[in-house]
């Protein structure tokens, strides 16, 4: 690291320094094996550190800035629990990708009621991850379409709640009930969805899971313009 690269213990600390550097562009670059924030003032690059297995974000609604997030991030063994919780976030055009390994975490509340931008059309692709992913995207908005792609997943109450999600994906995914049974999930598609999404395709899931989904739409109100989609 270069001479301009600073640390710190706390996530206040952290965002003191991002304003009193009166920081233009912000970036998140990666994890550091540390447990300390780091930031370098010269160019907005910063790193978030990890305690007990768990990423640590900030309060970033103290922040005013809007951060860039790579094209791809990629973790194992790490949770991610409301690491970007009411963030503004930037994401390049196209597919952008998150891996978290096939060790079970949790990324909960990861974006519960962060805001997205882009210049151009994007996506979020959740890959090749164990994952219980709760109210991942409640609240969120500026994001439309997300696809989880060979992932196993735990937990999706409240997963886009609330949010501007149209568009899901599954493919090749299956779900763990927990604690749950899939009669537990059966009507109870406005816990998990947004009731204006107009597209779901499950393409080559496990019968379990599929049979999971498409439960919770029985007798559910509501998702007037939703199209189902299954495929081979």
């Amino acid at each position: 690291m270069n001479d301009m690269w600073k640390w710190y213990e706390t996530g206040y600390e952290l965002v003191g320094a991002i304003r009193d550097a009166k920081i233009d562009n912000l970036r998140f670059d990666r994890v550091r094996c540390s447990t300390l924030y780091s930031l370098d003032d010269s160019t907005g690059i910063f790193e978030l550190p990890v305690r007990n297995s768990c990423v640590q974000g900030v309060e970033w609604l103290k922040t005013l800035h809007t951060i860039s997030l790579p094209s791809k991030i990629e973790t194992t063994r790490l949770h991610w629990t409301s690491v970007f919780h009411a963030a503004s976030l930037y994401c390049i055009h196209g597919n952008n990708t998150l891996s978290f390994g096939t060790y079970p975490v949790s990324v909960r509340h990861m974006f519960n009621g962060a805001t997205f931008h882009s210049d151009s059309p994007f996506s979020l692709e959740m890959m090749d991850s164990v994952i219980n992913v709760g109210s991942m995207f409640y609240c969120s908005s500026g994001l439309y379409e997300v696809r989880f792609t060979d992932c196993e997943l735990v937990g999706l109450r409240d997963l886009f709640v609330g949010s501007e999600v149209e568009t899901v994906k599954f493919e090749n995914c299956t779900i763990v009930l927990d604690e749950d049974s899939i009669n537990d999930y059966v009507g109870c598609a406005s816990e998990v969805f947004a009731y204006h999404m107009t597209k779901l395709t499950m393409k080559r899931c496990h019968p379990t899971f599929i049979t999971t989904i498409l439960g919770m739409f029985d007798g559910a109100d509501g998702f007037k313009d939703l199209e189902i989609e299954i495929l081979d």
